[in-house]
C-alpha cells in the first residue's frame, strides 16, 4: 500500500511539471510526455 501511495505522489508531481513548463516554455514535447507519465503512474 505504501508504494502505491508513492507511485500516485510522484504522478501528481508529474502533472504539476507539466503544467508549471507549459506555463514557462512551451516545449510541447516535454509537456507532454510530463502528462503521459504522470498519468500513467497514477492509473497504473
Amino acid at each position: 500500500m505504501k508504494e502505491e501511495v508513492k507511485t500516485i505522489e510522484r504522478g501528481k508531481h508529474d502533472l504539476e511539471v507539466a503544467k508549471i513548463l507549459l506555463a514557462e516554455v512551451e516545449y510541447s514535447d516535454v509537456v507532454l510526455f510530463q502528462y503521459w507519465q504522470g498519468i500513467n503512474r497514477i492509473l497504473l
